[in-house]
C-alpha cells in the first residue's frame, strides 16, 4: 500500500500538478475506511455467526480482511473524500488511484503467497509453480497465480502510461483496471 501511495503521489504531481502531501491524504482516507470495511465484510460475510456470538468482532480490525470489502471500503473513502472536496476533479484523483492499486494488490498477493494465505487443489510435484504448504502438502497457490496476474497487469499499466503514447481519457484507469 504505501509503494502504491508513494507511486501514485508522484504521478499525481508529475502529471496533474496536484502536490504529493494532498495526494497521500486523499489515499490515506481511502485506506483507512478501506482496510475497516475489509475487516467488516469480511466478519459479516464469512463468518456472520461470529456477530451473534461476540458482536466486539466487527471492531477487531486486526483479525480477518477481504480484498472486496477494501474495494467496496475505497469506494466509500472516495466518496466521503468527494464531500468534503466538491470542487475537486473525483475523476481524475479516483483514475488516478486505479492507475497505482495493481501495485498495492500485486505486493499484497504476494505476501499472501508467502504465508500461503490461499490454499488451492493438491498439485503434482512435477508442476513448476506448485508449493508445498507447511501442512507438507504439494498446492497450488492462489496468491501466487494471483500476483503472477497483477504482475502482468502493472506491466500494461506502465506500458499504457509511458511516455510518447497519447493521454488515456479521464477514468481510462478506472475502468480498465477491474477488467
Amino acid at each position: 500500500v504505501i509503494i502504491a501511495i508513494i507511486l501514485g503521489s508522484g504521478r499525481a504531481e508529475k502529471k496533474y500538478g496536484i502536490h504529493a502531501e494532498r495526494y497521500q491524504d486523499f489515499c490515506l482516507i481511502l485506506v483507512f475506511v478501506g482496510f475497516i470495511f475489509a475487516h467488516v465484510f469480511s466478519v459479516l460475510w464469512y463468518e456472520p455467526m461470529t456477530v451473534l456470538e461476540d458482536p466486539l468482532v466487527l471492531v477487531k480490525i486486526w483479525g480477518g480482511i477481504s480484498s472486496y470489502g477494501g474495494l467496496l471500503g475505497g469506494i466509500i473513502g472516495l466518496y466521503i473524500w468527494h464531500r468534503r472536496n466538491p470542487d475537486e476533479d473525483t475523476l481524475l484523483w479516483a483514475d488516478n488511484a486505479a492507475w497505482s492499486l495493481p501495485f498495492a494488490w500485486f505486493f499484497g498477493r504476494v505476501w499472501c503467497s508467502l504465508v500461503h494465505d490461499h490454499p488451492g487443489v493438491s498439485a503434482s510435484e512435477s508442476w513448476p509453480l506448485a508449493f508445498q504448504f507447511p501442512d507438507g502438502t504439494i498446492r497450488h497457490d492462489l496468491g501466487f497465480y494471483e500476483a503472477i496476474w497483477w504482475a502482468v497487469i502493472i506491466m500494461a499499466v506502465l506500458i499504457w502510461d509511458r511516455k510518447g503514447t497519447p493521454d488515456k481519457p479521464k477514468g481510462f484507469y478506472l475502468a480498465s483496471i477491474p477488467i
